[in-house]
């Protein structure tokens, strides 16, 4: 997955985690001196624990699947149904794991009449799949907001303690994800999304799962999520509320240099907190104006209550 091509690099990571840690690196020249290695997606950490779904995997390693699925998103979405995730991480030690919180964004997929279950991400593929009867059939989800808090806590428990023996504490980065609700176009023109209530929706799902993740994994690295990224409409992978605009991956790429340094966690903590706020001043300051001119607009779609605790922190960081 690197496009490093010197041995000379930073340091060497492994991530666990969506789009977001990925184009921290991606997005800056020859990954901004790091290597990664091993790069696992489509996965849901909370299903781990319950075992292998049945899967016929020789079809599933010969067939094409190129109408649905990357050779990437093949990999990862066998990995994940094979519960073999961690073990593909597993395969190159690194001095860093980097996890994000957009794995915890989806519900998870419910297969057959064992109830087995995945990650719901591209269910077309999925279905083409269990149409293939490569795996079994797609009966429904699991909603993660049904999922009781003691429930979530003990698949939560299962998935960090194989992440620990893999890794100590204090070589793991936790990465805060969260949607984005407004975007901006080439011309930084601002808009909000359409299915705003349901990213807030996959917010909630992602910030209750970090809270976790956050207490089991006393003594990680935390780069955290700033108030006022826009995500970009011209984003590479297209337009998604965690496709950020360039902003956040120069904050991010900052923060993670500043963990690589290893200084005293005190001084890590004051160096990255300053990194943050410089991260929302530049937001606020860039996308005001264009925020302002907008909102009229803003306000008449549904769930307001978080676009306008964007304005008002905007107005408030920059003095308007």
């Amino acid at each position: 997955m690197s496009r490093n091509t010197s041995d000379i690099y930073k340091a060497s990571i492994n991530i666990l985690g969506s789009c977001v840690t990925r184009d921290i690196f991606f997005t800056h020249h020859n990954d901004g001196g790091y290597r990664i290695f091993q790069y696992v997606n489509f996965f849901s950490p909370i299903s781990l624990c319950e075992g292998p779904v049945s899967i016929d995997l020789e079809r599933y390693n010969s067939s094409d699947f190129s109408e649905y699925a990357t050779s990437f998103r093949k990999r990862c979405v066998m990995h994940d149904l094979t519960k073999q995730s961690i073990d593909y991480i597993a395969q190159k030690k690194t001095d860093w794991l980097i996890l994000d919180t957009g794995l915890f964004r989806r519900n998870l997929c419910l297969l057959g009449d064992k109830k087995q279950t995945c990650f719901a991400e591209k269910e077309d593929f999925l279905k083409y799949l269990s149409k293939q009867k490569i795996i079994p059939e797609i009966v429904g989800e699991i909603s993660i907001e049904d999922i009781s808090d003691e429930d979530l806590e003990k698949r939560m428990r299962f998935f960090i303690d194989k992440i620990l023996s893999m890794y100590p504490v204090e070589n793991i980065v936790l990465i805060e994800a969260k949607n984005s609700l407004i975007k901006a176009d080439k011309s930084g023109n601002i808009s909000g999304f359409d299915d705003v209530d349901y990213h807030m929706i996959e917010n909630n799902r992602m910030s209750r799962c970090y809270k976790l993740m956050k207490n089991m994994l006393q003594g990680c690295h935390i780069i955290p999520m700033p108030e006022n990224v826009v995500a970009d409409a011209g984003h590479r992978l297209g337009l998604s509320p965690l496709h950020y605009t360039m902003g956040y991956y120069d904050y991010a790429l900052s923060v993670f240099d500043c963990i690589q340094k290893k200084l005293p966690i005190e001084k890590e903590q004051s160096y990255i907190q300053k990194l943050f706020d410089k991260c929302n001043m530049d937001y606020a300051g860039k996308y005001f104006s264009a925020l302002a001119d907008s909102y009229i607009n803003l306000s008449k779609q549904k769930n307001q209550s978080e676009l306008k605790k964007i304005y008002k922190k905007c107005k408030k960081l920059i003095g308007r």
